[in-house]
């Protein structure tokens, strides 16, 4: 999916007259509370993921949406095979633990996704049996990751043929949505016809995530797991959540990035809602900063069940003694950044270049490196610019680092590197710039001004920025959390 022109102010505000839309309409928005839970709320991710890539491409998110609203009946067989053999091969192994995970290609000595990195290390060094589900788009992927990992995981759309040999089919008809989509004038004629397909996409999820949940709770039930350990997905973890209370299991879910305004399904649509928001028992954060910004962002979830776990691997304490930088020899570290308009960020970085500052492009691992590098416009060969996958041999030479959202910003504040944010390209980082742990440039023509500052202020800001970073009552560390924790399991 081309992300050159996703609007995120956008997709903000058209959700939020999707949800004034149902609000409107009592009946749909009871038609998604079931058994006590809202089900709207968790959706409020997938409404706004789509409307993003809406923004971008309306022909082609239209397209994958259509797909979206079926079952694929032949990898819906082999995801149900996979996933038996899985359940069978769990119950004779007596797991102790279940995992959720999105599936990520996997990485390092755990073979995992490497946001979760800590919980598996912890699972080895306690000798806890676990079992993973998970979730992934398609059959393909599953063999790449079976491959990789070496284990078998249960699948959540391992159950969708189940699904599909009931005949339970959603159906927008009852609801002739498309005339209260043009009668409600909140939609123009081109998104009136997005709605419609988004309605009929959302419809045929909830039937289908219904499926999943009994299944997933008789699954629970069989294997007699004492806890799930979930890396915190809004948009696709309420199913085992669900299934998970009704067992009466307690669930954590694990911080794995920050969180934003565009975290949608964090916050509540409306202040007054019918049924439960679904959520998990606690929610694993690095910080008592993480557990503040949460609140201050309005999260729907009880302060007692924000728990500060501590910080991941890698992480420590602030240095008390900072470099000094000279302004003659500035390197900006520029992270490749996904959903960034390139077309709004390259005249940033061709300023900086005129300035003479150097530039240490670090790429992202999962995409194509000569794709990323041109979106950047630099070819990675010219004298003012360095390639950099590991920042290790190059942080010495890093004066500060210069993007806009990715959760990579934090860890560098972390590393003593001062951190410049252009919200007014994309706002999605303006929580650091708010809280003071970053700069904010909002011109062209401001950007060696702006440099210079948070290079000359370094001394004075860094540390505090860290300890506030950092601070945890507690002083554990995430792997110690988790340890002491699965330490208790019987």
């Amino acid at each position: 999916m081309n992300t050159e022109h996703i609007q995120y102010t956008y997709a903000l505000e058209f959700r939020d007259r999707i949800n004034l839309f149902v609000t409107q309409e009592p009946d749909i928005e009871a038609y998604f509370v079931r058994n006590g839970y809202n089900f709207w709320q968790a959706f409020q991710t997938e409404i706004f993921v789509h409307t993003k890539f809406f923004s971008a491409n309306p022909e082609k998110i239209l397209a994958s949406m259509k797909q979206e609203s079926r079952v694929s009946v032949k990898s819906a067989l082999f995801l149900s095979l996979v996933t038996s053999m899985s359940v069978l091969y769990a119950w004779v192994r007596k797991p102790r633990v279940m995992v959720y995970s999105r599936g990520k290609s996997p990485q390092g000595a755990y073979g995992c996704d490497f946001r979760l990195q800590e919980l598996y290390q912890a699972l080895t060094e306690k000798n806890v049996r676990y079992v993973e589900i998970m979730q992934l788009p398609s059959a393909a992927r599953l063999i790449h990751l079976i491959r990789k990992s070496k284990r078998l995981p249960i699948m959540n759309s391992g159950f969708d043929i189940l699904y599909w040999l009931g005949g339970t089919r959603s159906t927008t008809d009852q609801f002739s949505l498309t005339h209260r989509i043009q009668k409600s004038g909140l939609f123009t004629p081109s998104e009136q016809i997005f709605v419609a397909q988004l309605f009929t996409m959302l419809f045929f999820k909830y039937e289908l995530a219904q499926t999943r949940i009994v299944w997933m709770k008789k699954i629970l039930r069989l294997l007699r797991v004492s806890s799930v350990y979930l890396i915190d997905d809004m948009r696709h973890y309420f199913e085992i959540l669900c299934a998970g209370e009704a067992e009466s299991i307690p669930t954590y879910a694990i911080q794995h990035g920050h969180f934003t305004k565009y975290h949608v399904g964090m916050f509540p649509y409306r202040t007054s809602y019918p049924g439960t928001f679904i959520q998990p028992r606690y929610l694993l954060v690095w910080s008592e900063y993480w557990k503040t910004e949460l609140v201050r962002l309005g999260t729907f979830m009880r302060p007692h069940a924000i728990v500060v776990a501590g910080q991941k691997n890698g992480v420590q304490a602030p240095s008390v003694e900072i470099r000094e930088m000279k302004l003659a020899e500035v390197g900006v570290l520029v992270p490749y950044e996904t959903d960034v308009s390139k077309e709004h960020i390259r005249p940033y970085i061709d300023q900086m270049v005129k300035e003479g500052f150097h530039i240490y492009f670090k790429p992202r691992n999962d995409l194509r490196m000569e794709t990323q590098l041109a979106e950047y416009g630099v070819l990675g060969t010219e004298p003012y610019v360095t390639v950099c996958t590991d920042l290790t041999h190059v942080k010495s030479k890093i004066s500060v680092a210069f993007g806009t959202y990715t959760t990579l910003m934090y860890d560098l504040v972390l590393m003593n590197i001062p951190v410049v944010l252009a919200t007014q390209v994309l706002d999605y980082g303006e929580g650091m710039v708010r809280n003071h742990l970053a700069d904010e440039v909002t011109t062209v023509s401001d950007v060696r001004r702006i440099v210079e500052k948070a290079i000359a202020e370094r001394n004075v800001t860094s540390k505090d920025r860290m300890e506030r970073l950092l601070h945890s009552d507690t002083n554990k560390t995430m792997i110690q959390f988790l340890c002491t924790e699965l330490a208790n399991i019987r």
